[in-house]
C-alpha cells in the first residue's frame, strides 16, 4: 500500500497540479493539507472522478486537511478528541480505510514566538501527545501524516543558524514535544529508514529558496509499532517543487507491506 503526504498550500489554485501529481503517483491513500477552503468549496467530484473516496475537512482561507483513498473510508474523526480548540481551526483529520488507521495533520505554525500563536502551538501538540497515547492501544496499523511545523534538528533547515534561534518550528519546547512522541512508540518512517540523509520537504518562494535549496523538513509520517513493522520505503517527491506554479512543499511518500 502506497501512502502519500502533500501540503497543497491551496488546493483550488493548484488544483491540476495536485490531480497530475494524483495521476503520476497513483496513491493508494492521500493525505492532503492547508486546503485553504471550505467544505462545500472543495472540488471533490474530480478527486472522485481519479478513482477516490474523499472527506474533507475544511476552513475559510486557511487551514484544511483531506483524506483520499481508493478503498471505503470509514470512523472519520475531525479535530483532535477531547482538546477545544480556542481558534476552532481545521487542522486533524483521521479515518480508518483499507485496513489502515490514517490521519491528515496540520499542525501550527507558532510564529512568532512570545506570543498567543506560539502558546496556542505548543498546547495543540500537547493535545495531541494525549491523542498519541489513545491511539496507541489500538490494535491497527496507524499512520500520522502531514505538515508537522517541527525541525526537529539545525541539520534538517538549510537556514542561517540565527533565523533558527527565532524560528518556532525550531525552538526546544517544540523539538522535545516531537522527541516525546517518539519515546511512547510512534517512529518517524523516513527517519527510521534513512537516519543519515539530510532531505527536505519545503522551500518559500523568496530569494530563490528552491533553486538555492535553502529547505526545510517540516512533513513527516508518523507510524505506531504495527504499521512500523510493516514499513518498506519512504521518501520525498522533490520534483514535484519543480514545477510551474508549485506548492512551497513537496509531497512525501511510504510504502506498506499489509
Amino acid at each position: 500500500m502506497k501512502i502519500c503526504s502533500f501540503n497543497v498550500n491551496s488546493v483550488r489554485a493548484r488544483l491540476e497540479n495536485v490531480l497530475e501529481w494524483l495521476r503520476e503517483s497513483d496513491p493508494d491513500i492521500a493525505l492532503l493539507q492547508e486546503l485553504k477552503c471550505q467544505d462545500e468549496q472543495f472540488p471533490k467530484a474530480l478527486f472522485e472522478d481519479a478513482g477516490y473516496n474523499v472527506i474533507t475537512h475544511g476552513q475559510k482561507s486557511w487551514n484544511g486537511i483531506a483524506i483520499l483513498s481508493k478503498f471505503q473510508i470509514e470512523d472519520v474523526v475531525k479535530n483532535i478528541p477531547g482538546y477545544n480548540d480556542p481558534f476552532h481551526h481545521s487542522r486533524y483529520l483521521e479515518a480508518f480505510t483499507g485496513g489502515v488507521r490514517v490521519a491528515s495533520t496540520y499542525m501550527p505554525n507558532g510564529n512568532p514566538i512570545g506570543t498567543a500563536k506560539f502558546e496556542y502551538k505548543l498546547d495543540w501538540m500537547r493535545a495531541m501527545g494525549d491523542h498519541f497515547k489513545t491511539l496507541l492501544t489500538y490494535d491497527e496499523p496507524i499512520v500520522i501524516g502531514g505538515d508537522y511545523n517541527v525541525i526537529p534538528r539545525d541539520v534538517d533547515a538549510n537556514l542561517p543558524a540565527a533565523s533558527l534561534k527565532t524560528e518556532a518550528c525550531a525552538q526546544p519546547e517544540v523539538r522535545e514535544i516531537f522527541y516525546d512522541w517518539q519515546k511512547l512508540g510512534w517512529t518517524d518512517a523516513m527517519r527510521f529508514l534513512k537516519p543519515d540523509d539530510i532531505y527536505y520537504t519545503y522551500w518559500d518562494y523568496f530569494r530563490g529558496g528552491f533553486e538555492n535549496n535553502r529547505g526545510i523538513l517540516l512533513d513527516f509520517f508518523f507510524l505506531n509499532p504495527k504499521a512500523k513493522s510493516m514499513l518498506k520505503d519512504a521518501g520525498v517527491n522533490k520534483s514535484i517543487r519543480e514545477r510551474d506554479k508549485p506548492s512551497d512543499h513537496a509531497p512525501i511518500w511510504m510504502v506498506l507491506d499489509l
